[in-house]
């Protein structure tokens, strides 16, 4: 799914995460490393607009174009999100 050309991937931040997708599966023995390629992208943070030097967040987005407010601790934020369990704050907040 992650190679597949004709599946766009959308989200925001995304190219950030498919370099650390891509960085983590380089490391894996013997894995291949263009099975950690992540194909069209679509970064929402990147068309959204905000300044050069500091993209629009999912927050922030969400805020505008749903008028929803998405409430995000640092500490989620920052939580393990390669857990193979995510907790209920986790997966609410996905």
């Amino acid at each position: 799914v992650l190679a597949d050309p004709s599946i766009i991937k959308a989200g925001v931040g995304i190219d950030d995460d498919a370099l650390e997708v891509y960085r983590w599966g380089k490391q894996q023995n013997g894995a291949d490393e263009q099975a950690w390629e992540i194909r069209s992208r679509f970064d929402l943070a990147a068309v959204a607009g905000g300044t050069a030097g500091r993209r629009m967040g999912l927050r922030q987005l969400t805020s505008i174009v749903l008028n929803v407010d998405l409430p995000k601790s640092r500490k989620l934020a920052m939580s393990n999100w390669g857990a193979r369990r995510l907790s209920d704050r986790q997966v609410a907040y996905a």
